[in-house]
């Protein structure tokens, strides 16, 4: 049995491109896959230090800062298990990031989440997700 990577020293070969997360989302019967394909994209995309490694059960994000390169920060986590709009849950170590745009939810001290209806959805806040994404890399990075 394969163990997951740890926090403290991901396995950059399978998390970048996410394969253990790629076979996960193939095998996942929800509703909105192709949704979650296309979040999982813009998110990739928006920095190369960002990879993915399934945590608690669940498709999650992680960074990993130039200045700590042993050293994997949780960023987000997919809520799969939920039906209807999918659900992207940001955790925020340092603090919430500014989003003028509405797509951060919630008033929990600590993070929040962005809700995606269908592949039309996810096209309109590409833009503030990738933004969304940055200012977290940012904030993270003083």
């Amino acid at each position: 049995m394969r163990l997951p990577p740890s926090p403290a020293a991901p396995d950059r070969r399978a998390s970048r491109g996410g394969s253990e997360v790629d076979a996960y989302v193939a095998a996942l019967a929800h509703p909105q896959q192709e949704v979650i394909e296309a979040v999982r994209a813009i998110v990739r995309k928006a920095d190369q230090r960002i990879g993915e490694r399934m945590k608690r059960g669940e498709p999650s994000f992680y960074f990993t800062p130039a200045t700590a390169p042993a050293r994997a920060v949780d960023m987000a986590a997919f809520h799969t298990r939920a039906r209807g709009p999918v659900q992207l849950i940001f955790v925020f170590p340092q603090g919430l990031v500014r989003d003028g745009t509405g797509l951060l939810q919630g008033d929990w001290p600590d993070r929040r989440d962005a809700r995606f209806i269908d592949l039309r959805d996810v096209h309109a806040k590409r833009i503030p997700l990738t933004r969304a994404v940055k200012a977290w890399i940012e904030r993270l990075e003083g």
